[in-house]
């Protein structure tokens, strides 16, 4: 009885460690661009179809995706089109209300040019709805404009003050 006690003991021990993150940071690494990410973020796929570069934690409810786009590809694009895209493809689905834009500003970053948008939507249905905190980060250099979009629930906003902008602060074009 004793054994299946410790047994039991160990069990719950290792499943509460396992469940830990640590806030180290990693440096993820494209053919064109680098992001520091907290180790708690995983590759993820079914995200979205527009890039390979997806990221997330169901549990912490914190997810990104960076999409890179040749600017050759599409002469005309520019970062206000780029982001009204992005806009309109969240507010697309009948489970997003409420979006709204708190605050849109320039940044000149690591050599590039762009401009961060923050916003927020009120997202789901009549059992569960959640206010979830949009940062929609767009730079360009010569050749491609790159497009960050991080989301989490509003109401962790402050447990993750530090984080968001450490992630799209760490964004460097390769060359």
């Amino acid at each position: 009885m004793k054994f299946i006690k410790n047994i039991v003991v160990l069990f719950f021990v290792l499943t509460i460690t396992s469940c830990s993150y640590t806030e180290e940071f990693r440096t993820l690494k494209s053919g064109t661009f680098s992001l520091d990410m907290p180790d708690y973020l995983d590759k993820m796929e079914g995200i979205t179809e527009t890039t390979p570069h997806q990221f997330g934690n169901m549990f912490r409810n914190f997810y990104i995706i960076v999409e890179e786009i040749n600017k050759s590809d599409d002469p005309n694009l520019t970062i206000t089109k780029q982001q009204l895209s992005s806009v309109d493809f969240l507010t697309s689905p009948p489970t997003v209300n409420d979006f709204e834009i708190l605050e849109s500003k320039g940044i000149n970053q690591n050599g590039l040019s762009g401009t961060l948008l923050i916003a927020e939507a009120v997202v789901g249905d009549e059992a569960i709805n959640e206010v979830i905190l949009y940062r929609m980060l767009t730079l360009e250099n010569e050749e491609k404009m790159y497009h960050l979009v991080l989301w989490t629930w509003k109401k962790w906003e402050e447990k993750y003050q530090e984080v968001i902008p450490k992630i799209l602060e760490s964004f460097k074009a390769e060359a």
